[in-house]
């Protein structure tokens, strides 16, 4: 037996006689539904509410990254861009160095006399006397600077330590040199 056949008058395609709703188009074919389901618009279907709902969950991830990635990358972009530069760094090291020189000598001459004392601070103050420790400490050592993202170590390296010795950190623009005697050599003894 042949099912009867008509085109929709909607979209033309080849519909069952006895259909109220074209299977191609979704149009309704008899008035009064049609008219009926115009007047009350037909529920949202739950597939686009899941949508949604993942849009939302997408959007409150995405806020969420934001509220914590934007003010670290702000305290990232604050640190990178304060680091101290190289020249401030080696400045801070051969001052530290020129220091522990002077607190050496001071307390050797205090050891034999506080006469020696006096004399070795008077010695050690001017600045000639700096320029010669500085000259003796180029001549037997070499300071690298390692920079990181968010700060910088400097190192000193001689014959005695040939990975170095880290004896400066700098970080937020401050340069804390902490260089101790044993870190550095003046002479070739």
């Amino acid at each position: 037996m042949e099912k009867k056949t008509k085109p929709c008058p909607y979209c033309g395609e080849t519909i069952q006689s006895s259909a109220v709703k074209c299977r191609h188009c979704g149009e309704w074919l008899n008035e009064n539904i049609r008219k009926e389901k115009e007047a009350k618009p037909e529920p949202a279907k739950k597939k686009e509410k899941s949508n949604t709902d993942a849009q939302n969950m997408l959007f409150g991830c995405l806020l969420i990254v934001a509220f914590y990635a934007v003010p670290v990358a702000i305290v990232g972009f604050i640190l990178n861009i304060t680091i101290p530069n190289d020249s401030r760094m080696e400045r801070a090291i051969v001052e530290d160095v020129h220091n522990c020189v002077v607190d050496e000598a001071k307390s050797y001459a205090g050891f034999v006399s506080d006469e020696l004392s006096g004399f070795a601070n008077l010695l050690l103050s001017n600045n000639a006397s700096a320029e010669v420790i500085e000259q003796q400490f180029n001549e037997h050592n070499s300071i690298e600077i390692k920079r990181s993202w968010f700060w910088s170590v400097g190192k000193i390296h001689n014959a005695a330590t040939s990975e170095g010795n880290t004896v400066c950190f700098g970080i937020c623009g401050i340069v804390i040199p902490f260089v101790a005697w044993e870190d550095f050599i003046l002479t070739d003894d």
